[in-house]
């Protein structure tokens, strides 16, 4: 870091990536996803709520953000409330969504077959 003012909830974020040994380009992905979550919250991340929480993954999905970005943005704030601000309750209130099949179904549709076949080849393992 620079000497430039750091946040202590910032500098305390990217020791724990650096401390899960992220690579450079994840931890600038981090950042991009918790500074959408402060941007949206309009004040600390640290003070956000179930409610909060709640209406950022709203927001994303009213804005049409691809599921990619949308559970990349989860993933962000497991990682934040798991490492850098333990509040398991929050943890528990971020669920994933699915990916689209349409651009396995329009690019891939040798690819998107296999996907399909893989819950009937684990169902078929585990009986």
């Amino acid at each position: 870091m620079t000497d430039q003012y750091v946040p202590a909830l910032r500098q305390r974020f990217l020791e724990d990536m650096q401390i899960k040994g992220l690579q450079p380009n994840t931890q600038t992905m981090y950042l991009r996803g918790m500074r959408d979550f402060t941007r949206f919250l309009g004040r600390s991340p640290d003070t956000a709520t179930l409610e909060d929480l709640r209406a950022f993954q709203l927001d994303m999905k009213e804005r049409g953000v691809g599921a990619p970005t949308f559970n990349n943005r989860l993933t962000v704030l497991s990682f934040f409330f798991a490492a850098t601000c333990p509040r398991p309750e929050m943890k528990t209130h971020i669920k994933t969504t699915r990916r689209s099949m349409v651009f396995c179904l329009r690019y891939r549709p040798k690819r998107c077959r296999l996907l399909r076949r893989i819950p009937n080849i684990l169902a078929q393992r585990s009986a």
